[in-house]
């Protein structure tokens, strides 16, 4: 039994998802993707993910317009870090607990995955 978290990323920049995917996979995560915030509703039926890394800015179906109405499917729901290249104010965002801006380091995504899966790194 794979006990690796999994993480849907959810990005319509083929780049960018490539990365993740990359970056997310030498950390140890199990990755899925999807393009839209609708292929993205599918996976999460059929994925039940650990974390969810959510273009704002996506097509057909937008981040926010997503959030919502991955709420309002039955849960539990995993935690969802935003990510945005524009300036978006992730605080008005309701649903988020993580904000990524864009371009992003390997160090602020592994510091944000972190963060939602095992709390703030204690010193």
């Amino acid at each position: 039994m794979d006990v690796r978290p999994t993480v849907l990323v959810i990005e319509n920049d083929e780049a960018i998802q490539a990365l993740l995917d990359t970056m997310l996979r030498t950390q140890g995560y199990r990755v899925r993707s999807a393009y839209d915030g609708l292929g993205g509703l599918y996976e999460v039926g059929m994925l039940k993910p650990d974390v969810i890394l959510l273009d704002i800015g996506l097509p057909i179906m937008d981040g926010e317009t997503f959030i919502a109405t991955y709420h309002q499917i039955p849960g539990p729901h995993a935690p969802i870090i935003g990510m945005s290249a524009y300036a978006v104010n992730a605080l008005t965002i309701d649903g988020l607990v993580g904000f990524i801006p864009k371009p992003f380091t390997l160090a602020q995504l592994r510091n944000a995955m972190e963060t939602v899966l095992h709390g703030p790194a204690r010193v």
